[in-house]
């Protein structure tokens, strides 16, 4: 697991990767307990705010499958045996702390309308009524919509999503760390039943 360093209103970071509204530009900065080593090795590493940081060869295999729009956020991945050596100079690292620069965290702003309400099997939101509330099981449609190769959807904004031809290209390039869950799609599924 890699720890978020505290910043100003970090208390706040999750809500950044599912808001389109917020542009402050910031850095996230993870120390790596113990396991510093090992982070080459996954292009997509499990933090301990649950949001999207990917590497860039990550980036790069999902951009050659088509476009998608997300903003970067600068992510850098630090030893937690040098933290106590941490030194700054003019607001950047020393070079004395191990230090990886090739994350990105991602604020991934394509929210596709492909949610079937009939065939998926969900009930309503507490707050709301007329709003999905939680997802038994997830139907897409994706007949006659342009889909991006990563992409959330409005009524389990928290997710991502990724085509089969994604994880096609993910899976052929070697990427490591991602665990990835099917999700049916209508034109293959029958008719969901209440």
């Amino acid at each position: 697991m890699h720890f978020l360093i505290p910043f100003e209103h970090s208390q706040n970071a999750s809500l950044i990767f599912i808001s389109e509204k917020y542009t402050d530009k910031f850095r996230l900065e993870f120390t790596l307990m113990q396991t510093f080593h090992l982070i080459p090795d996954f292009d997509y590493p499990l933090t301990d705010l649950n949001i999207p940081v990917l590497s860039d060869r990550m980036i790069d295999v999902l951009e050659s499958v088509g476009e998608f729009e997300y903003r970067p956020i600068e992510t850098i991945m630090l030893d937690d045996a040098d933290l106590r050596k941490r030194v700054f100079s003019n607001g950047n690292l020393t070079n004395e702390i191990n230090q990886l620069n090739c994350y990105k965290s991602l604020v991934i702003s394509n929210y596709i309308d492909c949610f079937d309400n009939e065939k998926s099997d969900w009930e309503p939101s507490e707050f709301d009524p007329t709003k999905v509330g939680y997802i038994r099981n997830l139907v897409i449609q994706t007949e006659g919509i342009n889909i991006p190769p990563i992409f959330r959807i409005k009524e389990n904004p928290t997710a991502l999503y990724i085509t089969e031809e994604a994880k096609k290209a993910l899976e052929a390039a070697s990427i490591k760390g991602c665990v990835l869950v099917e999700v049916d799609v209508a034109e293959n599924y029958p008719q969901h039943n209440s």
